[in-house]
């Protein structure tokens, strides 16, 4: 049941890692972006940078995940397969805790 509650939910990019004194890094390199926190290095490639920019506190996950489906390079894909990868790399972030649910 926790997955449909995670679908109504608006992830959110956190500004600090895990302290408050630990402001996170970002910077874009091409299509990637490097995030930097207290003891750790994120890459994301270009996917999961496009998850990463919605992940605004404005839209629901169901939202970015229906914002892929309208790319013309997924829009083949099945949602469920869609929405495995979102939900997957949205664990993975809170995991690392540089993402918030609101």
């Amino acid at each position: 049941m926790q997955r449909s509650v995670l679908l109504d939910k608006k992830p959110k990019q956190m500004s600090y890692h895990r302290f408050p004194n630990v402001k996170l890094i970002q910077r874009k390199e091409d299509v990637n972006t490097i995030i930097q926190g207290e003891h750790c290095i994120i890459v994301l490639e270009e996917m999961e940078t496009f998850l990463w920019e919605k992940c605004t506190g404005d839209n629901t996950v169901n939202e970015i995940i229906d914002s892929i489906l309208a790319l013309e390079d997924y829009c083949q894909n099945a949602r469920e397969d869609i929405e495995k990868v979102v939900v997957a790399f949205i664990n993975e972030m809170l995991s690392q805790e540089i993402i918030e649910l609101i």
